[in-house]
């Protein structure tokens, strides 16, 4: 409180009870005195037995009216379980006579205040004139408060810029999975085109199914608990849905092809087992890169949730806020879950064999850019394709033969 050959405080010693009045209290001090030194360490009571206080949960404040009716209201130092520190200041010093003061136990995570009965601070006047001190309100809490606040947005702030550091680092990763799996779909497009229909082949075809809807399942359910944990990762799942759903109408358009085509090529199968390395090495490198993209995810929803538990504060302060983004929220989710019925939808609907229709004459091979989806209802034709592409120019002739012109 002080260094040597300066003022030695005055501590002055009294008792407050909190379940009695304390009309025969009164605290003295001198006009003009304060700058640390008068201070009155206070014991806390309960019907005279001592009343704990924990410094990690509540705030102790000093508040009251002096004679000239301007406020104070300050905070008081715990020594321990039941004695706090009060501080003269000059401000509650600088008017003569008696003011009416009171303890508050105010609680830092809930909205509750114990108050004390009020007791005085009978200020004796000084002999000489202290003109220089101007009596005004006082708020030392308020002061306090608003620092606090100030540090907390600075640490908000650099919480946000590592959570966007963070999503952006999942973003690149996110690219180079699907790099890797459309060099995956690549190379399985090249197997297929030499692949053997003997029952092995087969039979290998149908276990690489099973992975890959086991696969599916998984990213879609990867991608709803995304949407739900954060709302700024809401279009990178919804993308990755979109994905999926788009290399599984590849895979359904080329395993069409790989049925018609499968006798013609039988005597390809050296080749066949040359590719089928090369895809299990494709295979090897969409894992390896599937993991890291967990991996970071891992790290965004350890950072996400670092970030609600420092900000908790000041999120109770924007509910209104809340309440927004809960709403785009429940958007977010409604939409995964109609992808995810689409997707499902398509897949059941291939595998009645809806989309399969009678082996058309040879015709000549051509690829283009985009996806789409043709099915025939109540004796219409149907395209499908995604937004942003253009239609095809499609029609059924009178023979009944799908006629595309590109």
């Amino acid at each position: 409180m002080g260094n040597e050959n300066s003022i030695t405080p005055l501590i002055q010693n009294y008792t407050v009870d909190f379940a009695s009045t304390n009309n025969f209290l009164f605290v003295k001090g001198v006009q003009g005195d304060g700058h640390s030194t008068r201070y009155v360490d206070i014991t806390l009571l309960n019907e005279t037995q001592p009343y704990s206080v924990n410094k990690d949960s509540v705030e102790v404040v000093i508040r009251g009216t002096k004679p000239d009716h301007t406020s104070v209201f300050n905070t008081c130092e715990i020594l321990d379980e039941n004695t706090i520190r009060v501080e003269i200041t000059q401000q509650m010093s600088a008017v003569a006579g008696q003011g009416d003061y009171e303890i508050s136990i105010m609680d830092k995570n809930e909205n509750r205040t114990l108050t004390s009965f009020p007791f005085f601070l009978t200020v004796s006047k000084s002999s000489f004139d202290i003109g220089y001190v101007v009596s005004s309100d006082e708020f030392g809490l308020l002061i306090s408060k608003i620092n606090q606040v100030n540090k907390l947005e600075a640490d908000i702030v650099d919480i946000i810029n590592e959570t966007l550091s963070v999503i952006s680092e999942s973003r690149a990763q996110t690219d180079t999975c699907k790099e890797a799996t459309e060099e995956a779909i690549s190379a399985t497009d090249n197997l297929r085109a030499f692949q053997d229909i003997a029952e092995q082949a087969e039979q290998l075809r149908n276990a690489n199914e099973e992975k890959r809807q086991h696969d599916t399942a998984a990213a879609i359910l990867n991608a709803e608990n995304a949407t739900q944990s954060a709302v700024t990762q809401t279009d990178i799942m919804q993308a990755l849905v979109s994905d999926v759903e788009s290399a599984e109408n590849e895979r359904n358009n080329a395993e069409n092809l790989r049925i018609q085509q499968a006798i013609d090529f039988a005597n390809e199968e050296d080749k066949r087992k040359e590719n089928e390395l090369v895809r299990i090495e494709n295979e090897s490198i969409r894992t390896s890169s599937e993991v890291q993209r967990e991996t970071n995810e891992n790290a965004r929803q350890q950072a996400e949730s670092k970030r609600q538990t420092d900000s908790q504060n000041v999120i109770n302060q924007t509910f209104a806020a809340i309440s927004e983004t809960n709403k785009a929220t429940d958007k977010a989710n409604a939409a995964s879950a109609y992808a995810k019925s689409v997707g499902d939808d398509l897949v059941d609907r291939l595998n009645r064999g809806e989309f399969k229709g009678e082996k058309g004459d040879d015709g000549v091979v051509h690829t283009v850019s985009g996806q789409y989806a043709f099915q025939i209802m109540d004796d219409h034709l149907h395209m499908f394709y995604t937004e942003g592409d253009a239609p095809l120019d499609a029609k059924i002739n009178e023979e009944g033969h799908l006629i595309l012109t590109i």
